[in-house]
């Protein structure tokens, strides 16, 4: 298992066509890449510390099967087809 950096350390990582992608989704939002980054990473420790509090151990792989979303509030939807705000899939 390795190590997080010290803090106020830099982490580098090189960017595939995936990152990219993704990376591109989430800067539509206004976001710079470092808040895109720790944001995702925040989400991601959260699903594997929310496994841990229930039980799974550290070690553990840990897969997310559902999840619910909601505009935030200060969030405006830019197009007439924004999707519902039940968090459901828009027509």
């Amino acid at each position: 298992m390795s190590t997080p950096p010290e803090i106020g350390k830099s982490v580098g990582v090189r960017v595939d066509e995936w990152m990219r992608d993704d990376l591109e989704v989430l800067l539509n939002t206004g976001i710079s890449v470092s808040d895109a980054i720790r944001a995702s990473l925040a989400l991601a420790a959260g699903i594997f510390r929310g496994a841990q509090e229930d039980g799974a151990p550290k070690d553990a792989v840990v897969q997310l099967v559902t999840y619910t979303w909601q505009l935030a509030s200060n969030s405006t939807p830019t197009s007439d087809d924004a999707a519902p705000a039940d968090g459901g899939v828009a027509a």
